[in-house]
């Protein structure tokens, strides 16, 4: 039994955290004759792997299921990554996981050395993620894309009856824009997150040499306004407008219009006046601020209010506060006696 033999192998009945269940079961002539045989260490088999299959036979999967293959497996070299008789680490394995794999992979230890690491790997847990010895996936991976994924983020990949997702997501896509190893960038995503997302949203690119950009935009700060994987608001906004603009960085500006009258637009809906990413003007406007004031106010009269001048000669901001005031016209709180008292022609001759 293993008390006779280790009275010359003690090294080998060494106490272990996960020992071989020959070893405590049956004892070592499970896997050794006792006197003599034509194979190495006295094996009951020609080679290790020939013998470890003996039992762990089911480990190689059906051939119709194996779609990826562990080389050292495929080779039969189960003692490369294996310790036979016992060990202090899950699986009997040599060493640390992510040490053992590195030994091979050696290449992938450095690049996966980023600012920011996926938690399995940080944790040196490489079979988290992959299997050891086969797959039906490919890279010897557990499950398919998102569902592997899911398996710890199962939270995060339930979408919501009534939720609008994110093309990529929906598709269970999470690596297009997340790197499952490690990243120098928030998130894990393979490039910085502007980039990433102009890769696929080629209108918004266009805005990035425009006259305005609105900050976050500018910034490549996407998700200030944006929910990457899935929402219940168009576009996947983080909240309804106006409350997202005033929410996040236009404060001052609500706490401005309380208790005044508000301009229908600055109340409703930022996006009438202001693009949300870029504008042609300034402002983040796309055309001139008469054009976007005629899209609500009949101007065909407006030369008759205005002592003949038309209102493309005009901008309407620089009398009227756009967002709001406490003047029922919106004119600014701070105007011109002769302008309050509407006496535009004590300065401006009529045009004819």
């Amino acid at each position: 039994g293993n008390t006779l033999c280790a009275d010359c192998h003690a090294d080998k009945v060494e106490k272990v955290a996960f020992a071989h269940a020959p070893m405590q079961k049956s004892g070592c002539a499970s896997c050794h004759v006792p006197h003599g045989g034509p194979n190495p260490s006295l094996l009951k088999s020609e080679s290790p792997d020939a013998l470890c299959a003996t039992c762990h036979n089911q480990k190689s999967g059906g051939k119709d299921s194996v779609v990826t293959t562990h080389k050292p497996f495929a080779s039969g070299k189960c003692v490369s990554c294996h310790e036979v008789h016992g060990s202090n680490f899950k699986g009997m394995l040599k060493d640390r996981a992510d040490t053992l794999c590195f030994s091979c992979h050696r290449d992938k230890e450095n690049a996966f050395l980023k600012t920011h690491t996926h938690a399995p790997v940080a944790e040196g847990d490489c079979v988290a993620c992959h299997k050891p010895h086969t797959s039906d996936q490919p890279k010897l991976l557990r499950a398919r894309g998102a569902d592997l994924c899911a398996t710890c983020h199962q939270d995060l990949m339930t979408i919501p009856e009534g939720t609008k997702a994110h093309p990529p997501f929906q598709k269970g896509e999470c690596v297009a824009c997340h790197d499952p190893h490690g990243s120098d960038n928030v998130g894990l995503t393979r490039t910085a997150q502007k980039e990433m997302c102009l890769g696929c949203h080629e209108k918004q690119k266009a805005g990035t040499s425009a006259k305005s950009i609105h900050p976050p935009f500018g910034k490549g700060l996407c998700t200030e306004c944006h929910n990457p994987h899935s929402a219940k608001l168009d576009a996947l906004t983080v909240a309804p407008i106006p409350d997202l603009c005033f929410g996040v960085c236009h404060k001052t500006m609500k706490e401005n219009l309380a208790g005044m009258e508000t301009h229908a637009p600055a109340e409703d809906d930022c996006l009438t006046c202001h693009g949300p990413h870029s504008g042609t003007f300034e402002h983040l406007t796309s055309q001139p601020v008469y054009e976007i004031c005629e899209g609500c106010h009949a101007l065909d009269d407006f030369g008759a209010t205005h002592i003949g001048i038309e209102a493309k000669d005009v901008h309407c901001p620089n009398c009227h506060d756009p967002h709001g005031s406490k003047d029922p016209k919106f004119f600014k709180p701070e105007v011109h006696p002769p302008f309050s008292a509407r006496e535009c022609d004590a300065c401006h001759k009529e045009k004819k």
